[in-house]
Parts: structure tokens; sequence; C-alpha cells
């Protein structure tokens, strides 16, 4: 590897090893072994029951990357022609690990436009601000949380049709494997990469988000900010959570409404009309929420036994914690 403060070059690679989870995993592996890249997966238990009943064979599992790790990795790693890759790694890595143990030979994929985004709220933060901007990235592993320098970088639009988590993931995943080869083919052909700096001045750091603390609706927000928070939290997620005849109830499937007849703040969360397979719910002035899923504490549907009349609520006490609690998701 030649390497200045500018620029990046391998001379060929023939191992490959997967940080963490990469949803086509089988296929990501198929087509390294067909360039005669051998591939090692290492992952959390938070992230193996990911891959269901396709755990690649001799994959490692640990919390944390001790020396027994070490010595698995090392075992496999051919000096110099070795390239780890992480996808969303539950691990912070630190400096020893980066520079001792994987020789600075480590790339992070990351979804958004870095240095705008760092830290892993994924899309739902985005979906808040009605972000529609898409990235590839990939960077140099470096210690902190996504500051290394940028291999390379690509931007798209989301289509129309992506409302929820789910359809952001799913575009974005589509997009991320032939991204993910071609920058191995490059990197494996000798290709050299000017390396681009991330302006720290604009760094914008957002932390992981937890939907069974995180996703309390405030009612009190404006028709619009209430419709994306509720989106942000759908499908994979639970769903956002508020209260219905006390008891807590998760909302999904919404959208913005602005036929109904202007209404006070005051009627902010009331049912105005059920429709058997959807409800209208006020959200103040000329707007107001459609919504076609409630489901109650045990995740089943109970959007028949809503009442035109009854109202959503969240009390301060769920928003407080909504507002105070840091999502934490090990091993760090």
């Amino acid at each position: 590897m030649k390497r200045s403060n500018a620029s990046l070059r391998y001379q060929g690679i023939d191992t490959i090893f997967i940080a963490g989870h990469f949803e086509d995993h089988v296929g990501l592996f198929e087509r390294l072994r067909e360039r005669s890249i051998e591939p090692y997966l290492f992952t959390s238990p938070a992230q193996a029951p990911l891959f269901g009943d396709a755990m690649p064979e001799g994959a490692y599992i640990a919390e944390k990357l001790d020396e027994n790790f070490a010595d698995w990795f090392r075992e496999r790693a051919t000096p110099s022609r070795f390239l780890v890759l992480s996808f969303g790694a539950r691990w912070i890595f630190p400096k020893e690990t980066i520079t001792c143990l994987f020789d600075s030979r480590i790339v992070n994929f990351h979804g958004t436009r870095l240095p705008l985004d760092r830290g892993g709220g994924g899309f739902s933060w985005r979906i808040m601000r009605g972000d529609r901007i898409g990235s590839l990235l990939a960077h140099m592993v470096e210690p902190g949380i996504d500051t290394g320098s940028v291999l390379r970088q690509c931007s798209y639009l989301f289509p129309g049709s992506c409302r929820k988590p789910i359809d952001y993931i799913s575009h974005y995943r589509q997009r991320l494997l032939t991204f993910v080869m071609e920058l191995i083919d490059d990197l494996s052909s000798g290709v050299t990469f000017e390396l681009g700096t991330q302006p720290d001045y604009l760094s914008h750091y957002l932390p992981r988000l937890d939907s069974a603390v995180n996703a309390s609706i405030n009612w009190s927000w404006e028709a619009d900010a209430i419709c994306r928070f509720i989106l942000a939290f759908d499908d994979p997620y639970p769903g956002a959570m508020t209260k219905l005849n006390d008891q807590i109830v998760h909302v999904k499937d919404t959208q913005l409404h602005c036929g109904e007849v202007p209404s006070h703040p005051f009627e902010k969360g009331l049912v105005i009309r059920h429709e058997g397979d959807w409800i209208v719910v006020a959200a103040g002035g000329q707007s107001s929420l459609v919504v076609e899923t409630v489901l109650d504490g045990e995740g089943r549907d109970c959007l028949a036994q809503v009442k035109v009349g009854d109202r959503f609520h969240t009390p301060v006490d769920m928003l407080d914690e909504s507002f105070a609690v840091r999502a934490r998701v090990g091993p760090v």
C-alpha cells in the first residue's frame, strides 16, 4: 500500500473481512469469491440474529474485539493484502485496533453526506426533517465517529414512493452492493484514490434512536412535523407512541390531509371521523392526519375499537423520557 496525506492505493486484495451486518451478504460473498477474494465475517451478538439461518460459516461473534478476536483475525489476514469493510458495526474501533491490528486498512460505508448526519440514527432523523437526498459514501475509519477521510461518494434522489424508513432502507440497499463492488474492484486493481477531508465545520452528529422510548408523539407540534415524526418510526419499527383511553398505542401508516374544516389547537389529537379502514385526526389549523394503522401494546390492530371523539394524547412523563433518554446500543 502506498499512502500519503492526500491519496491511497492498494497493491491487490485477496481477503476481505466484513464487520457488522450487510443485508445481501450472500450475494456479496459470492461476488468476492468470483474475484478470488476470500470473505470472512465478524459481528456482534446484537446483530447476529439479522443473519437468520444464513450466518456465514466460521463467522466470529463477539461483544468485544479482544485478544481472542485478534488471534482469529491474524490467522486469516494475509499481510498487506487484506481489507476490512464495516457496515453498521456496533463497535467504536480504538486507535490501536485500527492502526496495529487492521493496519489502517478499514473502510466504513455510510448512507449520508458526511460530515452531515454522523452517528447511528439512520433514516429516521432524515425523514423527520424531510431530507430527500440519498448518499453512498465510503470513508477510512479513524478514531472518532464517522470522521475518516472520504474515499468515494455519490448522491441520488429518493423517489417519491419512499415514505417510511423501510422504503429508504430498501432503496439504499438496492444501490449499495453495486457501489461496494465497484469500490473493491478499483481498490484491488491499484487505482489511486484522492482522499477527501471532511470539513469539520459542517459536522452534524445525531445519536441512535430507540423506538421504545424516543418515539412519543408531541401533539403540540405543527401537523407536518407530527406526520413526519410518525413516519420516522414506521416500518420496520413498531410505530410512534401515544396514549388512547389511557392505553399506550402505536400509530403507523399516516399522511397529511388538508381537506377538513379548519380546527382550533385544542382539537389536536381528536378523532373527528372514522371511515372503517382509516380515521381522520385533527392536527390544528388547516391540517389533519389520515391514519390507517393503530396497534395496541401487544402489537394487535385496534383501529376498529377507536371511536369518534376519542383523543390521542401523550402525557408529559412520556414526552420527558422521549427527550431525556439517549439510546445505547452495544457493544461500544
